[in-house]
């Protein structure tokens, strides 16, 4: 039997108080927060505003799109129905 070959990690850093996190399913590392976060600053009252109204228009456009599926999905199995029903 072949021996398990070690994780390839990369080399540990003096500045990189942390070692690499390691995913547990694909050992692979993975990243920190702080790696990819960046910082942001305080959104203004109307930059709130904005960023809230276009969450909403967002939400209704999903809720939207998943009301006219879950109609075509209704409508096929009506006609699925309808059909077996004319064939027996």
């Amino acid at each position: 039997m072949p021996a398990a070959q070690p994780l390839q990690t990369t080399p540990l850093s003096i500045y990189d108080p942390e070692p690499p996190v390691l995913n547990t399913y694909t050992g692979e590392e993975t990243m920190r927060f702080h790696e990819f976060a960046q910082p942001s600053k305080p959104k203004t009252p109307d930059q709130a505003r904005v960023a809230a109204l276009k969450q909403t228009k967002d939400r209704a456009n999903d809720a939207l799109q998943k009301e006219r599926d879950r109609q075509k999905v209704q409508k096929a199995q009506k006609a699925i129905t309808q059909v077996k029903l004319a064939s027996v």
